[in-house]
């Protein structure tokens, strides 16, 4: 049933394997990936609600980009990056009936910034987060 000398060839080829598959990783590394909780504007006054979010949005700092996940069709989906301390903004749109992910590269500045997504139907959803 268990042969012993296959498990031990496996866990010998693995060991051999293990420093290529694995990276190291130290106090200066960059490479972040954070999670932006999203929120639904409700009747463009702010008021803040806990339903069911459409959006996953995370922060990838090795591409210095906002990748964006969704789950529901609303057609055109408009969304912008702003980062508060520089004044920088970044935009663009897609059509979240051809594509559920989308990469909108913006810059690593440190910095706190806000994602805005604008559906089709008028639906405003942000989310903020900070760089380091």
């Amino acid at each position: 049933i268990f042969n012993i000398n296959i498990m031990r060839k496996l866990i010998f080829f693995l060991a051999l394997l293990l420093p290529f598959i694995s990276s190291k990783v130290d106090a200066e590394d960059k490479n972040v990936v954070k999670e932006i909780p999203i929120i639904k504007v409700e009747d463009g006054i702010g008021e803040r609600s806990l339903n069911t979010i459409p959006f996953k949005a995370f922060y990838y700092s090795v591409c210095g980009g906002i990748m964006t996940y969704i789950n529901k069709d609303f057609g055109e989906v408009e969304i912008t990056v702003l980062n508060s301390t520089t004044g920088d903004s970044w935009s663009d749109s897609f059509d979240s009936s051809q594509t559920r992910t989308h990469l909108l590269n913006i810059s690593d500045n440190s910095g706190d910034y806000e994602v805005i997504y604008l559906t089709q139907n008028d639906n405003e959803y942000r989310g903020n987060f900070y760089i380091e």
